[in-house]
């Protein structure tokens, strides 16, 4: 019998010696008996190595995916607190002009000047978020 290569190999061939005890088995049936019981032991154990690879990579997506979740929740806290000054600015702009703090023959283009800036600047946020 030729020297065994790997584990593998030395497992199996110690496998074959202790059932080759007390008969005689030809060199060439030995080698199969030991390539049958290699591929056997290979397709039992190929499964749990591809099972460990599964989870492993379900356990990297899921850090992506929260890491991705994380980032966009910022992203629209962020975007939610700027318009909601801006919006708060044309706000207290309309209430200026109630109060009469903008002239009266310039109070209503601001407030329509303002409110085409907000609806143009909320249309951007929104277009970039989907991108």
């Amino acid at each position: 019998m030729s020297r065994p290569k790997n584990m593998l190999d030395t497992i199996v061939a110690a496998y074959v010696e202790t059932f080759r005890k007390g008969r005689y088995i030809d060199q060439a049936e030995m080698d199969q008996i030991i390539e049958s019981l290699k591929k056997q032991v290979l397709d039992d154990a190929v499964p749990l190595f591809e099972e460990t690879e599964l989870e492993k990579a379900r356990k990297d997506i899921e850090l992506e995916v929260r890491a991705y979740r994380k980032k966009l929740l910022h992203k629209l806290t962020v975007s939610i607190i700027i318009e909601t000054i801006f919006i708060a600015f044309i706000v207290g702009l309309i209430v200026n002009q109630v109060t009469n703090l903008i002239p009266d023959r310039f109070g209503i283009w601001v407030i329509i000047v303002g409110m085409l800036i907000c609806v143009l600047f909320v249309s951007l946020l929104v277009s970039g978020q989907e991108k």
